[in-house]
């Protein structure tokens, strides 16, 4: 996410000689298993593993998070989480971590504070494994378009140029979702869109789960103004004669307060506030609201056959701005150019898709990104470049 997650792995000594006085310290019966100096580590059940996890806030005088919270504990600046307290953490305890993690939010502070950290994570283990902080750096990262292309080969080496992008917009690059799609051996597009609206999927509530108790009460409104803007109309104009009332407030909030959406301005735009059109950021969040929200009367009605179709038929139409953005993110990554953007006119008579820039050349490029190679125009794109 632009910078890393610093993490630190505490090893937490025994805080007992041994398993008795364990179970006498967390009001557990003791028995003759518990005199017995090799036993095996008794079972703790859920409230004496509460209590543990109490006593560590305590000794580490941390500032003590609601129970239902992500993390147990904050101090400094840094957020604390106790791994299980009766055996050694592994990757696999890291799940509830990788699951929960607010994406949006760290996203934002990318963008606010580039290459800076955007979290700063302390585990609090009972013993160190070297390889939980690797793992943890690279499922809370969105994959590069590179490690896309690696996931795709290791899983299924024939796939297509239309398999990886279907990968890129149902994904997000998001770890999680890149995993169920491979475990559900899901690695063809009509196979991801047969995973996605497949009955018992969770991809089906993922945005309202993730959104709507963050959005509270407004979730309604925000939620249409989000599916007018995956549908194409990305003015704040076209907005309001859809909802049919003032939407600048909502804007401002999905934008600053909420980080899902941005602006989006042509490349060089001297002023702030014209010719502004309005983007959902995340590529998951784009396909949830466009094809599942938008169409959730026919999920009540259990017809996901007909979702799947609709998805099926609007498709390549919907997936021109993920490729648009697929290529953005691979020239960052390349690092072949210092300023990347789009350009259009104020009377919409002339669009280019990306321009980009190298400042230490004086050089300018202009593409044209197309899902059929067969539309692509390059002597309208030198016209319209010579309009810019």
């Amino acid at each position: 996410l632009g910078g890393p997650v610093r993490e630190e792995l505490l090893l937490v000594p025994e805080m007992l000689e041994n398993r008795r006085v364990r179970r006498e310290e967390l009001g557990l019966a003791v028995d003759a298993r518990d005199r017995q100096r090799d036993a095996p580590v008794p079972a703790l059940g859920a409230l004496a593993l509460a209590e543990a996890r109490d006593l560590l806030v305590q000794a580490l005088e941390l500032q003590p998070l609601p129970k239902n919270g992500l993390y147990d504990g904050e101090k400094g600046g840094a957020f604390y989480k106790i791994m299980p307290v009766n055996r050694l953490a592994t990757k696999a305890d890291l799940n509830e971590i990788v699951a929960n993690f607010d994406y949006r939010l760290a996203e934002k502070k990318q963008n606010e504070n580039p290459g800076q950290p955007v979290l700063e994570l302390k585990l609090v283990c009972m013993g160190p494994d070297p390889d939980l902080k690797p793992s943890l750096e690279a499922q809370l990262k969105p994959f590069k378009v590179s490690v896309l292309k690696q996931v795709m080969s290791a899983y299924h080496p024939g796939y297509s140029a239309d398999d990886l992008l279907a990968l890129w917009v149902v994904s997000g690059g998001v770890a999680r979702y890149v995993d169920l799609l491979m475990s559900e051996r899901a690695f063809s597009r009509k196979a991801m869109l047969d995973t996605v609206f497949d009955p018992t999927s969770s991809y089906l509530d993922e945005g309202r789960t993730i959104l709507a108790d963050e959005f509270g009460p407004d979730y309604g409104t925000y939620f249409t103004i989000l599916a007018v803007l995956s549908s194409g109309q990305t003015t704040s104009a076209e907005i309001k004669n859809v909802l049919g009332c003032d939407v600048g407030g909502f804007l401002a909030k999905l934008e600053n307060q909420y980080g899902i959406i941005s602006k989006k301005q042509p490349l060089f735009e001297k002023t702030s506030a014209k010719n502004c059109h309005y983007q959902i950021d995340d590529c998951f969040f784009r396909f949830w609201f466009r094809f599942i929200f938008k169409n959730r009367y026919l999920q009540e009605l259990g017809r996901f056959d007909r979702m799947r179709e609709i998805a099926e038929r609007d498709f390549d139409v919907f997936c021109g701005y993920a490729l648009e953005r697929y290529f953005r993110w691979k020239m960052i990554e390349e690092s072949a150019f210092t300023r990347i953007g789009g350009w259009w006119d104020r009377r919409g008579e002339n669009e280019i898709d990306l321009i980009c820039e190298d400042e230490e050349k004086g050089n300018l490029s202009f593409f044209e990104v197309k899902i059929d190679a067969r539309r692509i125009d390059l002597g309208a794109l030198q016209t319209k470049s010579e309009v810019f």
